[in-house]
Order: structure tokens, then sequence, then C-alpha cells
């Protein structure tokens, strides 16, 4: 992965990283009152896993929230990760200049003028 955390596990990390905030428990607390370890915590609240519904079910307990919009959360960030978004191209360099008409193709030199019936006559202004 290029660092960047797809969007979903981004937003599933920040919202679990302000319950646990709320309860006011430290990593240690957090796991001695839920059945994840202190590293599983650290990796569920920096988005590099995705926790099992149970776990965010007992936070939400812990927190006194309802577990629904999180499991919600949860399982967007999975499915993100089953199919991730391609990510957009990055814009492509611009094209080299089109020869002037100017200048010739590559000599730099101006092209021979074009003679017209109407060359070196003044052009009379169009009728009002």
């Amino acid at each position: 992965m290029s660092g960047e955390l797809p969007l979903e596990r981004a937003h599933l990390a920040r919202e679990l990283a302000f319950l646990r905030a709320t309860t006011g428990l430290s990593l240690a607390g957090l796991a001695a009152r839920t059945t994840a370890s202190k590293s599983s915590w650290q990796r569920y609240l920096g988005g590099t896993q995705i926790p099992p519904p149970a776990l965010v079910t007992e936070l939400c307990a812990l927190a006194g929230e309802p577990p629904a919009r999180l499991l919600a959360l949860r399982e967007l960030a999975e499915l993100s990760r089953r199919h991730p978004h391609p990510r957009p191209a990055p814009p492509a360099p611009p094209a080299p200049a089109a020869p002037s008409r100017k200048t010739g193709p590559a000599t730099g030199e101006e092209p021979p003028a074009v003679e017209t019936p109407d060359a070196g006559r003044p052009h009379a202004p169009p009728p009002a």
C-alpha cells in the first residue's frame, strides 16, 4: 500500500479512536476490558486492521453507544478492503506543443507566404 489508508478504513479508525477516548481508557485498560490485546487495539485504532464485529460491539458497549453505526462503518471498511477502489491515475504530463503556424515543424523558419487574390490590397470595412 502507498502508506495512505483507504477512506473507509481511515474513517472507521477515527471513529473507533473517538469512542476509545470517550471511555477514558488507555490501550492497556481497553485490552483488560475487551477480548482484544493492546497490540490488536493499536492496529484497529491505527486503521492497519479491521476489528471483528464482536469487538466493535464491545467498544460501543463500553462507550455507551449503539453499535449499529459503527458496525455499518466496519462493513464499509471491510468491503473496501475486499474490493478496493481504483486510485485515480496521476495527471499525464502536458503534451508537447504542436508546431506553430508561424514557424515550421522543426526548422524554426517562417513558412513561405501564401499569395491570395487580395494580397496587397487594403480591406474595405464591412458594410453597416
